[in-house]
C-alpha cells in the first residue's frame, strides 16, 4: 500500500453533498502529503489558517494510478482566481480510491453522472495520518 504519512488537507463543510460520494475516506483536497511528524511545524502557516475558499470542479472526473493505488478525481480552482501560494501544483478532489485494479469505464461514468454540484466551500484544514488502508487513515491531532 501506498504510504502518504502525514498529509494536509483542506475539506469542504461537513454538509457539502461531496462527502456523500467518498468510499470510507474524507473528501479533501491535498495541500501536502508525505510529510514527517517531524517537519509538520514547518507547515504551521497553513495548518492553523482560518480561511474559507469556494472552488469548482473543472474538467473531466479522471483517473490516476500510483504504484497500486488508483483514484478518481476531478481538478478544482479557486472562483475567485485568487490562488493562495501555498495552493498546489495540480489542485484537485479525490472522490474515489482502491487498489490493485483499475476503476473501469461504467465506474467512472456513474460517478460523474452522480456528482452535479461543482462548486463548493473549502472551510477546514486538517493533518491526517495515511498509513495503511485509505479506510483506516485518521485525522491526527495536531496542536
Amino acid at each position: 500500500m501506498e504510504d502518504f504519512k502525514y498529509c494536509i488537507w483542506f475539506k469542504p463543510e461537513k454538509e457539502h453533498e461531496w462527502n456523500k460520494y467518498t468510499n470510507e475516506f474524507p473528501i479533501h483536497m491535498t495541500i501536502k502529503s508525505k510529510l514527517l511528524k517531524s517537519s509538520l511545524k514547518d507547515f504551521n502557516n497553513i495548518i492553523f489558517l482560518n480561511k474559507n475558499i469556494k472552488v469548482k470542479l473543472v474538467g473531466n472526473l479522471y483517473q490516476t494510478k500510483l504504484n497500486n493505488f488508483y483514484s478518481l478525481q476531478y481538478n478544482i480552482v479557486p472562483i475567485n482566481n485568487e490562488i493562495p501560494t501555498w495552493w498546489p501544483f495540480n489542485a484537485h478532489i479525490s472522490f474515489k480510491y482502491q487498489y490493485s485494479k483499475e476503476f473501469n469505464d461504467n465506474e467512472i461514468k456513474e460517478l460523474d453522472n452522480i456528482i452535479k454540484t461543482k462548486e463548493g466551500l473549502l472551510d477546514t484544514i486538517s493533518v491526517y495520518k495515511c498509513t495503511g488502508h485509505f479506510s483506516k487513515w485518521k485525522k491526527y491531532i495536531y496542536t
